[in-house]
């Protein structure tokens, strides 16, 4: 499968580049895999959004110039990280995952994201947490890319962040979300945090990702291919200012 090859798709222009266009957008990021930084990270060391999910593990992507950070983590569904077998541009990373389900309602692997416009900064500092832009001097993107042997042809789905609800809204059919419960209420994240820092684990066994993927007995089969692509832009504009790639391939 090519890697960055570019997605042509008429839901959203910004997201149908090259690995060349990518690289001059990025040119300002730093790629690496490890640890998000703070105010993603709650007082507990691990993330907001449920206790025992670790901010360790991400592929990761920081422009420093904007303070603006964005990762993604695969994971075993309530377990282990999955650490990358292979690389590609623009920080790329591949990933071998176990196929098949948890459970009938989901499947065997979570992906996390993390949205952080404020990176670097503490969770308690609200004179800088104030004077960085939020999430709204942004708009993120999630593109995920399904492509396997028992399935016609590639199907994408463009989801957008709503800064406001923290929701990801599919750009094909608005009723399909995810995202929105990025704080476990008892570890007490500020509004000001709240504003900065967009965080989740999700799986393909939630509704709206069933409905644009299909039932996990076929969306979670052996041989099949997700390319997830994380990406904030300047609000209003096709400015890239990070850019985040993960490639799942599930195995028996």
């Amino acid at each position: 499968m090519p890697k960055n090859a570019g997605i042509n798709n008429a839901q959203n222009v910004k997201l149908d580049q090259d690995d060349n266009a990518v690289a001059a957008h990025t040119k300002d990021d730093v790629f690496s895999t490890g640890t998000v930084q703070p105010p993603a990270i709650s007082p507990a060391g691990d993330m907001w959004f449920g206790t025992g999910n670790t901010p360790d593990n991400y592929n990761i992507t920081d422009n420093a110039n904007l303070g603006v950070e964005t990762g993604l983590k695969i994971h075993v569904r309530g377990g282990a990280d999955y650490t990358p077998t292979g690389s590609g541009p623009n920080g790329e990373q591949d990933y071998s995952v176990a196929a098949g389900v948890q459970s009938s309602t989901r499947a065997s692997w979570n992906f996390d994201y993390d949205v952080n416009t404020a990176a670097g900064v503490a969770p308690g500092d609200t004179v800088n947490l104030a004077a960085a832009p939020g999430l709204s001097a942004y708009d993120f993107k999630m593109e995920i890319t399904q492509s396997g042997p028992q399935f016609l042809s590639p199907h994408t789905a463009i989801f957008d962040l709503n800064a406001a609800t923290h929701v990801w809204v599919d750009e094909n059919n608005s009723a399909l979300a995810f995202g929105g419960d990025d704080f476990q209420p008892s570890k007490g994240a500020s509004a000001d945090v709240m504003a900065h820092v967009a965080e989740n684990s999700v799986n393909l066994g939630f509704a709206s990702l069933q409905a644009e993927f299909g039932p996990l007995a076929t969306s979670t089969a052996a041989g099949t291919t997700y390319d997830i692509k994380l990406a904030g832009f300047t609000a209003g504009s096709p400015n890239m200012v990070t850019f985040t790639h993960d490639v799942i391939t599930l195995h028996a």
